[in-house]
């Protein structure tokens, strides 16, 4: 049971030690010292991490992956909301005359490597080693085969696969070396075939070093090169027929939220991206650096508080901390893409399209967990009440709808966002931590033993 009782300390507050005021700021200057020095190390350290990862081509760091983390909830989210736009659309695309238009057949031009229909065909031309067999091709078997070999080099180049790409190179210089022993050769191309050839593989040569030395824009280069020298050479040109258009554009919903950054936060400046990082980066900083900054803080502090007033620090503080973290961790996994998903529901309702910005976004991320982190200290503002005799728990029973009202007041006041869904989604907590507050006001009440009133300075609180 927590006791108050009076006690009498000297108003010297420096009674018990022989520093003077100027040694007191020189020891403040000192602990902010090094509170700057060891948060500056941190963050170097954020940034250290974040370079390895930006040079190993991974996730590795902190600010990044801080950064991929605080934007998925909305990406999610985004996701989400054209899939069921999509939906919608698909629902009623039977009984939608505009849509019912729109989904009309489509044709379209194609263009395949010759023979690339029949599988025995097919695996001719993708052979790995084309002049092994030693057979002669014609001129449209070879210009197919290069055309595959092309492609194979544009999906390896764009995965970085280097080593893939150098092989699928070296096998096109091969192919392009046997075109002067074609048959069936075009007329309209065997004036100029053996220069042709030569210069296809010359840059399919170029390519493989390229690849040896993972030369990204000269690869690419040599690669427009080479399809520039192709053309259409040993491609037919067919029509394909889409029966439904809306419909394939509807399978293909997320590929396309994924590959075209649909499903996303948006920059609209050149800086945008930069400083949001840095925002992170800091804000990381800070959170790693947190104990080391209170350590020093509280060395300086501690040095002029009464015993008993530690303790009460020593008692409170785990708590305090341990409500701020469930705050924080409540909001980001259940408040955040709850209140996203409920935001964009307008958007839904009203048949707009939503573009969010990463500099407004960043900041609503941002200081949602932090104020429903502060908020989760409400049982024990209302404890330290109870304590102190402002209050009692009879107060909070008679006007919890004053409670109720002025927890509303607050959400709204503190809410980074003026919608009621987000006002909610703090109120009800909260209105659950006045409740929680009283519970504990009643398992653990405070007994004022001295009859006369005593100054907050002189109350000592016992465990």
């Amino acid at each position: 049971m927590f006791k108050f009782k009076k006690h009498t300390y000297s108003e010297d507050m420096f009674a018990d030690t022989r520093m003077t005021f100027g040694d007191h700021l020189e020891d403040l200057r000192t602990h902010l010292w090094r509170a700057i020095k060891g948060f500056v190390i941190i963050m170097v350290g954020v940034f250290v991490f974040d370079g390895i990862g930006l040079l190993t081509g991974t996730r590795f760091g902190i600010g990044r992956p801080m950064l991929d983390f605080i934007i998925s909830p909305v990406k999610e989210q985004l996701a989400e909301f054209h899939q069921r736009k999509v939906n919608k659309m698909l629902k009623e695309l039977e009984n939608d005359p505009v849509l019912r238009v729109a989904n009309r057949p489509r044709y379209f031009r194609i263009s395949i490597p010759r023979g690339a229909l029949e599988e025995s065909q097919k695996a001719a031309l993708l052979a790995d080693l084309p002049a092994a067999d030693g057979r002669l091709l014609s001129f449209s078997e070879l210009a197919a085969r290069a055309q595959f070999q092309t492609n194979a080099a544009g999906e390896a180049l764009q995965q970085r696969k280097w080593t893939a790409l150098k092989t699928t190179a070296v096998n096109l210089a091969a192919t392009a070396q046997r075109f002067e022993a074609a048959t069936s050769v075009p007329e309209e191309v065997q004036a100029s075939l053996d220069d042709w050839a030569r210069c296809l593989a010359n840059e399919a040569a170029s390519l493989a070093d390229f690849a040896d030395g993972e030369k990204l824009e000269k690869a690419e280069d040599a690669l427009a090169r080479i399809q520039e020298l192709l053309g259409d050479k040993g491609l037919d040109t067919t029509v394909a027929r889409i029966d439904e258009p809306l419909v394939l554009a509807g399978v293909l919903n997320r590929v396309i939220g994924l590959t075209q950054g649909r499903d996303t936060v948006s920059t609209f400046s050149v800086m945008e991206a930069f400083m949001a990082y840095f925002k992170v980066a800091l804000m990381c900083g800070l959170v790693l650096g947190s104990p080391w900054i209170f350590i020093q803080i509280w060395s300086f502090i501690a040095v002029g508080l009464y015993p008993h007033e530690k303790r009460l620090v020593n008692v409170y503080l785990p708590f305090s901390l341990l409500l701020f973290l469930v705050g924080v961790l409540a909001c980001q996994f259940l408040v955040i893409p709850k209140a996203v998903g409920a935001l964009l529901w307008f958007n839904e309702w009203l048949d707009m399209n939503p573009d969010l910005r990463f500099n407004e976004w960043l900041s609503f991320a941002i200081l949602m967990p932090l104020v429903f982190g502060i908020s989760f200290q409400l049982p024990l503002v209302m404890m330290f009440l109870e304590r102190i005799g402002v209050t009692t728990v009879q107060m909070y029973l008679s006007y919890w709808k004053i409670a109720f009202f002025l927890i509303h007041v607050l959400a709204a006041f503190l809410m980074p966002t003026p919608d009621i869904v987000s006002m909610e989604l703090l109120a009800i907590p909260l209105f659950g931590l006045y409740g929680l507050g009283i519970l504990l006001c009643k398992l653990n009440p405070g007994s004022v033993e001295s009859e006369e009133e005593t100054s907050e300075a002189q109350q000592m609180v016992e465990v």
